[in-house]
């Protein structure tokens, strides 16, 4: 019987090779049978399976008769395996996609919920289309996610709305959006030519929830005037807060000329006019600080940028 002892369990030690034969005898459940299918030798994997057990000081399998059976350990362990072995084939493909084209590149690129449409057809397509060798993978989610992508290094930039911490990042400001209310014709409030934060002070409102920026800017601006909205609907993307208030007869805060697009034959959506202190949406492109691109990807960074302030000049 083995020792278990956690403090000296050598798991990061272990390869590929180790997990792919332990995954064939989990298939198998026969030593000799795995070997064959593997095309190496009974004591070969025999040694690997055992230099695999004494590296986390636990047993992986048991007999029952002529077969192998896994102990909770090994059960635990095939779950890892098979997760790692997903991931690696993953890569291999990845990586075999540059070797049949080394010159093709991937830029990886996160963009805040409802900026695609915008996005797609000024920036993303006519890039692509004119760069063959490139491809854009997109992400979109909530702003907060977003940022936290680019942070990890799994996207190499971003579209972000702002603010946007410019300790942590490079920020590109290539657009600024204000705020807007999205009411039902009846109620009041749909026939102004804007309103002010202290008119939503005593109304029920919809909002998309804490991952999005909007979601703070408008807590800033109502404590601002000394006051907490009544948040009646938390949703987890623009297009749910926008069917709040047009299933009720309560307000969704919104932001972005989109939603006077997304609005329906019975809504309005009304600007919102908000005094200079409080933080202004922006629209930015984000880049982390101090990270290392390919050319690629800061070619089209700037063409993102050149693209966007003129088409806001217009």
């Amino acid at each position: 019987m083995l020792k278990r002892d956690v403090r000296q369990s050598r798991v990061a030690h272990m390869e590929i090779q180790q997990m792919k034969y332990f995954l064939q005898i989990c298939e198998d459940r026969n030593y000799s049978k795995a070997a064959a299918n593997l095309f190496i030798s009974q004591q070969a994997l025999r040694k690997s399976i055992k230099k695999m057990e004494d590296e986390i000081n636990l047993e992986l399998f048991y007999r029952v008769g002529n077969q192998l059976a896994l102990t909770p350990v090994g059960e635990t362990m095939r779950s890892y395996c098979e997760t790692i072995m997903g991931d690696y084939q993953k890569m291999e493909e990845g990586l075999a996609f540059y070797r049949d084209d080394p010159e093709h590149l991937v830029i990886t690129v996160c963009m805040a919920n409802g900026c695609y449409d915008r996005l797609a057809g000024s920036v993303i397509e006519p890039y692509k289309k004119s760069h063959p060798n490139v491809s854009v993978n997109l992400i979109e989610e909530p702003d907060l996610q977003c940022e936290r992508d680019i942070m990890r290094g799994v996207a190499d930039f971003g579209f972000c709305f702002g603010p946007n911490d410019p300790n942590i990042f490079d920020i590109y400001t290539v657009d600024s959006y204000g705020y807007y209310i999205l009411v039902n014709k009846s109620n009041p409030l749909a026939s102004r030519k804007y309103v002010q934060i202290a008119d939503l002070k005593d109304r029920l409102i919809g909002i998309v929830d804490e991952r999005f920026k909007i979601y703070f800017n408008f807590l800033e601006a109502c404590h601002s005037l000394g006051f907490d909205p009544k948040i009646d609907f938390k949703g987890s993307d623009p297009y749910s807060i926008h069917q709040y208030s047009h299933i009720t007869n309560n307000v969704t805060v919104t932001a972005g000329d989109y939603c006077e697009e997304l609005a329906r034959d019975d809504q309005v959506a009304v600007p919102i006019k908000i005094d200079s202190t409080v933080t202004e949406n922006t629209f930015n492109i984000i880049v982390r600080k101090g990270i290392s691109l390919n050319r690629e990807a800061w070619k089209f960074i700037e063409y993102c940028k050149d693209t966007l302030i003129s088409e806001d000049r217009q």
